[in-house]
């Protein structure tokens, strides 16, 4: 079943086809990458993408390869696996919405959404993301918008869907980047550790390779 998915996102985008015919073991170990964590390449899923890139190699050409990418729902997934987390939530605030953070001994957290403002990208102030877990507490990380765009500054990759309102009008990115600072603080298991390990390397540009050793 997974490789007949596998084969099926490949079928679907000719750009995927040329990258996996040219650079055959960058499919593979992202295929492998992906089934380590427990995901699968899916875009109907939305939690493991497999993305045609043109990487510069070492002799100064550009050759497609294929590189993996973790989707926030795929993160989700991961983390709310076989850990003592009940639900994690993430969301945006706007410009004109109530929105208090209190930190200290006694942390807490209160937005009050608006439906009736714009609820454009450019008006994006704020991430946060919430752990709750069984026992009852909970556990909070909010990102600022100059952070968010640290993080995509970072990034090797330039990618489009960070404030895109028509290419990620549910703020998929955004979400994801402050789910990814929560999840280093949550208790996680081998795969919840892994799977942020691997984005985090992803994101700096490590490329896979069936070996296991990055560039």
């Amino acid at each position: 079943k997974f490789a007949q998915i596998v084969i099926n996102e490949v079928k679907k985008s000719d750009k995927l086809l040329k990258a996996f015919m040219e650079n055959p073991s960058s499919m593979f170990a992202s295929i492998l990458a992906g089934a380590e964590i427990g995901l699968v390449p899916s875009d109907l899923l939305g939690e493991f993408y497999l993305i045609p890139r043109n990487i510069k190699q070492d002799n100064g050409l550009y050759k497609l390869t294929v590189t993996p990418l973790i989707g926030y729902k795929g993160l989700l997934t991961i983390l709310l696996r076989g850990t003592e987390l009940e639900n994690i939530e993430a969301n945006v605030v706007y410009e004109g919405e109530i929105f208090n953070v209190t930190l200290g001994s006694n942390p807490n957290l209160e937005h009050t959404p608006k439906f009736d403002i714009e609820r454009s990208a450019a008006k994006i102030t704020h991430v946060y993301a919430v752990a709750h877990y069984k026992s009852g507490r909970n556990q909070f990380q909010v990102l600022s918008r100059k952070e968010i765009e640290a993080i995509k500054g970072l990034s090797k990759y330039n990618n489009t869907l960070y404030f895109n309102d028509k290419e990620n009008p549910n703020r998929w990115m955004e979400k994801k980047s402050c789910l990814i600072q929560l999840g280093k603080l949550l208790d996680k298991d081998y795969y919840g550790t892994k799977a942020i390990e691997l984005d985090n390397r992803l994101e700096g540009g490590a490329l896979l390779t069936l070996d296991d050793r990055d560039q």
